[in-house]
């Protein structure tokens, strides 16, 4: 089959020919656009010891639990579908004020108490990568809290996004994510329900 990429700018998108494989919900015949900037940062943010997912729900239908069963999936139980991360195993901690357990990880109240669960396995909070599902105005102070106990990575989630918490942790010399990728389509992981 040949493949057809055009570049826009510095998006390169990959088009395919019309077929139910390859037809997404919205019935476009043009699949995942790549940044290629946002490439690297995918692979730097992935290439992190430890995943935080604040906004885990014990709910299979919110994001909150597609995104945890995704990192789950590919990095706790090494069933990776994506084949640069077949074999990399990490941690991944969800943080919900109110669930103990969610998807049968241990789940943790808040960042503080989840940056010392990562100490105690020698794990830096510079070392780990934050997943934000949570409303914008969550997400600020979130992020906020994070910068203070030396969190540097943090990939916003489609509709999570909120420009003061972007704007404070490019500051802060952070790697962020942010404006559209989702981790379930960078994991292969669009059929979770």
């Amino acid at each position: 089959m040949h493949r057809r990429l055009a570049h826009i700018g510095s998006h390169i998108i990959e088009q395919r020919p019309r077929t139910v494989e390859n037809l997404w919900s919205r019935g476009t015949s043009t699949s995942v656009v790549r940044d290629k900037g946002r490439m690297s940062k995918t692979q730097d943010f992935f290439g992190r010891s430890a995943f935080l997912v604040v906004g885990a729900s014990t709910n299979r239908e919110k994001f909150g639990n597609k995104v945890l069963r995704a990192l789950k999936i590919t990095f706790v139980d090494g069933e990776s579908r994506v084949p640069e991360y077949k074999g990399k195993t990490a941690p991944v901690v969800p943080i919900n004020p109110k669930e103990t357990v969610v998807e049968g990880l241990s789940g943790h109240t808040s960042l503080k108490e989840a940056a010392e669960v990562l100490s105690s396995m020698s794990i830096k909070p510079e070392e780990a990568g934050i997943h934000l599902i949570t409303p914008p105005k969550a997400t600020k102070d979130v992020v906020k809290e994070a910068l203070s106990l030396g969190f540097k990575s943090f990939w916003m989630q489609p509709g999570a996004e909120e420009n003061e918490a972007i704007e404070a942790a490019d500051s802060a010399g952070a790697l962020v994510i942010s404006g559209g990728p989702c981790v379930l389509v960078e994991l292969s992981c669009l059929d979770l329900h």
